[in-house]
């Protein structure tokens, strides 16, 4: 993770490195089926976690 100072707050950047340890399929299986499984499951808690952070509160 990197942090950086930007006006109004700080620019995250979460770099996650995985691979699936199969012979020859591999990079194929990582490329293709974890990547995507990786990538929305991470865009899924920063939606939810943007949310809850910009809510406005219950008058």
């Amino acid at each position: 993770m990197t942090f950086t100072e930007v006006d109004g707050g700080t620019h995250v950047r979460w770099t996650t490195r995985a691979e699936i340890p199969v012979p020859l399929l591999g990079t194929f299986l990582t490329r293709h089926l974890a990547r995507p499984v990786i990538t929305r499951t991470f865009r899924n808690i920063l939606d939810v976690a943007d949310s809850a952070l910009t809510q406005r509160p219950q008058s």
